[in-house]
């Protein structure tokens, strides 16, 4: 394990290729995303007074041309004290169906996560682990904003335990797949579109240490039910 951490190129967490996952231009990327996929547009959207509880925070509204809107989405994506300090996506209200001739319940949720602020005008730049964490998150708002049920206890990530990490991890091979990247990763400094073999190298020098923990649960379910002898 030590040679291979030794071999590699790129830090694991990704930091190297921070220049092009600004945090901006990853929103950015995630509605380009729910359009391609969906039909469905991403826009940020006018809070009422009182409405959000800290000023770095952001509303956002996904939008469908013949539904209208769907669902509401607070960023709330920077570190402060006596914050939740990981990544989450929490639901404020479920969506559900309120019977007829009423509209459906539009559902609500908070994206919470705690990347580093920049200072004055500078872009605030993620890692590629920062970028998948806010994909992976970002597919549970997905799942909570779109699904529509009768009752609001199935509602997204209400749903079906083993069903539930589905959409997030779907949406983190996003972060991975250059013909996504392409359209959004881009660097602040120069413009350019974050390349193919940057990607495969780092996602070759992840792979070298992920293994092995991969390994561990089929080697623990393996001895799972064996008696020492």
């Amino acid at each position: 394990m030590a040679q291979a951490k030794a071999k590699l190129s790129e830090p694991l967490d990704g930091s190297s290729l921070c220049e092009y996952f600004s945090l901006s231009s990853c929103v950015e990327g995630m509605g380009m995303l729910v359009k391609s996929l969906f039909g469905i547009d991403l826009l940020e959207c006018e809070a009422s007074e009182n409405e959000l509880w800290h000023p770095d925070v952001k509303k956002m509204q996904m939008r469908h041309e013949t539904e209208g809107v769907l669902g509401y989405i607070y960023l709330d994506l920077y570190p402060r004290a006596g914050k939740y300090n990981h990544a989450a996506q929490f639901t404020i209200r479920c969506g559900r169906d309120q019977g007829p001739g009423v509209d459906y319940q539009k559902p609500v949720v908070a994206l919470v996560c705690n990347f580093t602020n920049a200072s004055g005008s500078d872009p605030v730049l993620l890692s590629h682990g920062e970028a998948e964490t806010l994909f992976h998150e970002f597919g549970h708002a997905c799942h909570s904003l779109l699904s529509r049920t009768k009752f609001q206890h199935l509602s997204g990530t209400r749903g079906p335990v083993d069903f539930v990490e589905i959409p997030s991890h779907l949406f983190e091979h996003f972060i991975w797949d250059h013909r996504v990247l392409s359209k959004f990763a881009r660097s602040v400094y120069t413009g350019r579109a974050i390349s193919q073999n940057e990607i495969d190298r780092f996602q070759r020098d992840s792979s070298m240490v992920s293994e092995p923990g991969q390994l561990r649960p089929p080697r623990f379910a393996s001895m799972q039910g064996k008696s020492p002898r």
